[in-house]
């Protein structure tokens, strides 16, 4: 199974590493990636793209089996939640995605 993760992490919080393991600890979970929005969301005072990839990367450096995925970022526009799903799901077509 792989647990996706989306917000703006704007910053990083505890609870934010909380919800991490209590969902690991519950569920096999082989990937967990955390996804944040790129500043093309229209949620104002985000700090930069740069910035939140490189907080959510210190507060991950010792976890298991996660990834911080800069894929909104590559976008030149935001498309959402369902988009970003189904791009997850092609990438890992033989996993369930959640």
């Amino acid at each position: 199974m792989i647990v996706v993760f989306g917000g703006a992490f704007n910053p990083p919080t505890i609870a934010h590493k909380a919800i991490y393991s209590h969902i690991t600890s519950q569920l096999n979970v082989e990937l967990f990636i955390y996804l944040p929005v790129s500043n093309h969301y229209t949620k104002r005072s985000l700090e930069s793209n740069f910035h939140r990839m490189q907080m959510l990367n210190v507060m991950t450096k010792s976890f298991d089996n996660v990834i911080v995925s800069p894929m909104e970022f590559e976008d030149p526009e935001y498309f959402g939640t369902y988009q970003s799903l189904i791009r997850i799901q092609e990438r890992y077509p033989k996993n369930e995605v959640v």
